[in-house]
C-alpha cells in the first residue's frame, strides 16, 4: 500500500510575509516575464536609435522645405527645430532615468519600463503637436522618426498582450497583498494599543476605589449638612432684617413731617430707610432712640400735625420696647456665623473637586484601557482572519500551504 507524502508548510513570520509572496508571485510567472524581458530589451534598441536620430537632427545643418510654411520666415523655422530638438532630448533624458526605477517584483519593474516607455511616446506626439511645423519643414527626415516611432509603440502594443497572459496571477497577487496590507495595519493597531496600556501604567485597586468613594461621600454628607445650616440661618436672618424693618416702616410718613417740621440734625427718615445698616452701630441707635422719644413728644404736642397721632405714637413705643439692639447684635451673630460656615462649604467643595477629579483621572485611565482592550480584540480578530485568508489565497494561488508565524498574542 502506497502513502502520500504530506504537503509541507511553510512557516513565515508574518514580517517576511510580503517578500515571501513577492518570490512566489516572481517564480509563478518567470517564464513569461523571460520573454517580456528580451522584447523590453529590443525595445531598448529601438529607443536608442531613436535616441541617435533626434542628436543627428539636432546636430546636422539642415535647410527647411517652405513650401507649406511659407507664411514663416525660415531662420524662425530653424530656431524652432533647435528648441524642438533639445525638448526632445529631455523626454528621452527622463525616459532613460526612469527605466531603472525600484519594485519589489520582476513584475513590477518591467511594467515600470514599459509605462516609460509608453510615457515618453505620449510626450512625443505632445511635442508633435506643438512643433507641428517642424514636421511640415522637415517632412523628409521625420520619415525616420516615424518609422521608429511605430516601431516603438507595435513592440509596446505586443509587451502588453503579453502581460494580459499573466492577469489572473497579478490578480491573485494584488488580492493577497491587500489582505497583507490590512493585516500589518491591524498588527500596528494591536502595538500602539498595548504601547499605549503600558503608559498608563495603572492597575484596578478595588480597595483603594472604595476608600476613595467612601471618602467622597463622607465629604458631600458633610458638606450637605453644612449647607442645611446655611439655609437655615439665611431663613432666620431673613426673619430677623424683616422684623427690624416691620418695627420701623409704619413711621415712614410721620418720620417726613417730623423731620421737615424739627429740622434737627439727627433725620428719622435716613434711619427708617436703611436701618439694617445704620442701627448696627450703638451710637448711631442711641441718637436714633433720643430722637425717637423726642419725635414721640412733639406728635403728642401737635395732633394736628400728624393724620393717627396716637397710632404713630404707640408705634414709636413699640419701636423702642422692641430691643433693636439686641435685635441687631442677633443679626451680626446670624451674618458671623454664616460667613463662617460659608467657609467650611468652600474648603469642602475644594476638598470635593480635588477628590472628584482624582477619580475622574483615574476612571478616565481605566475608561481608556478599555477601550485600548477592546480595540486590540478587534485588530487582532482581523488579524486572524487575515491569517486566514492569506494562507487560502497562497494555496490557491501557488499550490503552496503557509502558516504566518510571530504574530502579536491575543489581548487577555
Amino acid at each position: 500500500m502506497f502513502f502520500k507524502k504530506p504537503d509541507t508548510v511553510k512557516q513565515v513570520p508574518f514580517t517576511e510575509l510580503a517578500r515571501y509572496m513577492d518570490s512566489m508571485f516572481d517564480s509563478k510567472i518567470s517564464k513569461v516575464m523571460d520573454s517580456v524581458e528580451r522584447s523590453i530589451s529590443s525595445l531598448s534598441e529601438e529607443a536608442a536609435r531613436f535616441a541617435e536620430l533626434s542628436e543627428k537632427f539636432y546636430s546636422a545643418d539642415l535647410e527647411p522645405d517652405m513650401e507649406y510654411i511659407e507664411h514663416m520666415s525660415e531662420g524662425f523655422i530653424k530656431s524652432q527645430k533647435a528648441t524642438y530638438s533639445k525638448s526632445l532630448y529631455s523626454i528621452l533624458t527622463e525616459r532613460a532615468g526612469s527605466i531603472d526605477a525600484p519594485a519589489d517584483t520582476r513584475y513590477e519593474r518591467i511594467k515600470l519600463k514599459k509605462e516609460a516607455y509608453e510615457y515618453m511616446l505620449q510626450e512625443i506626439l505632445k511635442l508633435n503637436s506643438k512643433f507641428s511645423m517642424i514636421l511640415v519643414g522637415y517632412s523628409k527626415q521625420m520619415d525616420s522618426f516615424k518609422r521608429e516611432f511605430s516601431k516603438i509603440d507595435k513592440m509596446l502594443k505586443g509587451i502588453n498582450d503579453q502581460l494580459k497572459g499573466v492577469s489572473e496571477e497579478v490578480d491573485a497577487y494584488n488580492r493577497i497583498n491587500e489582505e497583507i496590507a490590512l493585516m500589518m495595519a491591524n498588527v500596528e493597531s494591536v502595538n500602539e494599543a498595548s504601547s499605549r496600556k503600558s503608559g498608563l501604567k495603572i492597575d484596578r485597586n478595588e480597595k483603594a476605589d472604595e476608600k476613595l468613594r467612601n471618602a467622597i461621600s463622607a465629604v458631600e454628607a458633610e458638606r450637605s449638612s453644612y449647607e442645611s445650616k446655611m439655609h437655615s440661618l439665611e431663613d432666620e436672618e431673613k426673619a430677623m432684617r424683616h422684623g427690624i424693618i416691620s418695627i420701623l416702616q409704619p413711621l415712614s410718613r410721620a418720620s417726613r413731617i417730623y423731620d421737615h417740621e424739627s429740622k434737627g440734625k439727627v433725620h428719622i427718615t435716613e434711619f427708617i430707610g436703611d436701618p439694617i445698616r445704620l442701627l448696627s452701630d450703638i451710637d448711631n441707635y442711641n441718637a436714633f432712640e433720643s430722637e425717637l422719644r423726642k419725635m414721640r413728644e412733639y406728635i403728642l404736642s401737635n395732633p394736628s400735625k400728624f393724620k393717627g397721632h396716637e397710632s404713630d405714637a404707640s408705634q414709636i413705643s413699640n419701636a423702642i420696647s422692641s430691643d433693636i439692639p439686641r435685635m441687631m447684635a442677633k443679626l451680626q451673630h446670624i451674618e458671623t456665623e454664616a460667613n463662617a460656615i460659608k467657609e467650611h462649604i468652600a474648603a469642602l467643595s475644594s476638598k470635593l473637586h480635588e477628590m472628584e477629579r482624582e477619580r475622574d483621572k483615574t476612571e478616565e485611565k481605566f475608561g481608556e484601557l478599555a477601550d485600548q482592550d477592546e480595540r486590540m480584540r478587534k485588530s487582532y480578530a482581523s488579524i486572524m482572519d487575515s491569517k486566514t485568508k492569506i494562507e487560502r489565497l497562497c494555496f490557491e494561488a501557488y499550490k503552496a500551504r503557509l502558516n504566518i508565524t510571530c504574530l502579536p498574542d491575543q489581548v487577555q
